[in-house]
This record gives structure tokens, C-alpha cells and sequence, in this order.
């Protein structure tokens, strides 16, 4: 599996590599390539986690005082290059980002649209808003920050 960055995945199901969670449905949105063994990218959630009494615009929402980083997507606003957007209120928690082996994915998700389907790429402006809303999160571990500064569309 080598796709561009920006690339979204729908997995169905998603095998958590920690294990502790069941799998389930998931988007996953590639952030940076790392060579042939390993990706960095982000499990985008449906799960709202701001605080109470803070609007929810689309982009990026950095509250330091709170320890609060996220990069939120509104329903149904484009974000790819064909147009598609998601379904519900999205967030992206800089916390969350992570790398994953691609030989592993290569085994585990052999056959596109059945194991996973391509939803699309993220125009090149919501990718780049994306990541420099990462890089100003206190959040993002600091092996990840050297690695999305580097990062191009």
C-alpha cells in the first residue's frame, strides 16, 4: 500500500495494531510516507471531545491553555479533490497520529473495495491546513512534528 499523502481510506473494518480495540469501520488519513515501511497518519473520529461553549468551525481549533488541539472537518463540506466530504462532524486529534507499518496493511487489506476503498485526496489546501494545524498542536509527539515538517502535498 503506498498511497499519496492526503489520501483518504475507508477500512471495513479497521484491525487496531494495539489490539485493545475491536475492530470497526474507520477512515484513515495518510499524512506522510516514510519509504517503504512505514506510513504516518491519523484515524480520523466522529467523537466530540471539545469543550463545552467552543464553536466548532471548520478547520483548526488550538486551545493551549487547555491542552486542546484538534482539526475539525463539517459534514457534507468538501475536502478532496473530487468533492466529497464526510458524513458527520469529524475530528482529527494531533494526539492521535501514528504510524503504521505498511507490510502489515499490505497483508491484512489485500483486495480494494472489500477490505478498504479510496475515498479520495484532500485538496491540497485542506491537507496543508491540516498539517500546520498538527505542527502548532502541543499534542503531536515530537518523532511526528520532525517528520509533518518535512511533509508535502
Amino acid at each position: 500500500m503506498n498511497f499519496p499523502v492526503g489520501t483518504i481510506i475507508y477500512f471495513t473494518p479497521f484491525y487496531f495494531p494495539n489490539g485493545k480495540s475491536a475492530p470497526k469501520n474507520k477512515y484513515f488519513i495518510v499524512l506522510h510516507n516514510d519509504g517503504d515501511q512505514w506510513v504516518v497518519a491519523t484515524l480520523p473520529s466522529s467523537v466530540d471531545r471539545v469543550p463545552e461553549g467552543v464553536a466548532q468551525d471548520h478547520g483548526c481549533l488550538n486551545l493551549p491553555q487547555a491542552m486542546f488541539h484538534v482539526y475539525i472537518f463539517e459534514p457534507g463540506r468538501p475536502v478532496t479533490t473530487d468533492g466529497w466530504g464526510f458524513p458527520l462532524t469529524t475530528y482529527i486529534y494531533t494526539a492521535w497520529v501514528e504510524a503504521f507499518d505498511k507490510r502489515i496493511f499490505s497483508e491484512v487489506y489485500t483486495v480494494e473495495n472489500v477490505d478498504y476503498r479510496i475515498i479520495g485526496r484532500l485538496t491540497k489546501a485542506e491537507y496543508t491546513a491540516l498539517i500546520q494545524c498538527a505542527l502548532t498542536s502541543g499534542d503531536l509527539k515530537g518523532r511526528y512534528r520532525n517528520v509533518l515538517k518535512k511533509a508535502s502535498y
